[in-house]
């Protein structure tokens, strides 16, 4: 954690000022645009990278496979049909996936 993410994470009550603010959405741009900062993520989803985003630029992976995981949720109700497990994370990614979108 950068010194100034540690001040930020120290502030205590109110809003973060501007620039603790900037700086966590420029970390937080970093993680979303290269997968590969979570180990768990990259260990539960690189069948499903090959499989959905391969051919995908390194700092979209992550969206492509929200994409699919949007997809996957919005689809429950059809998840038995062989349309549907083509277009289907596995368990672990899936997981991971849902939670990194916070």
């Amino acid at each position: 954690m950068t010194k100034a993410l540690q001040k930020c994470a120290d502030a205590v009550g109110g809003e973060l000022e501007p620039r603790c603010a900037a700086e966590l959405k420029e970390v937080r741009r970093g993680l979303l645009e290269d997968y590969r900062i979570s180990p768990l993520l990259v260990d539960r989803c690189k069948d499903d990278v090959k499989v959905h985003c391969s051919g995908v630029p390194r700092r979209e992976v992550l969206h492509c496979l929200m994409d699919v995981a949007r997809h996957q949720y919005r689809t429950a109700a059809d998840a038995d049909t062989d349309a549907a497990k083509l277009k289907r994370l596995s368990d672990g990614c899936y997981t991971s996936v849902c939670s990194s979108r916070t």
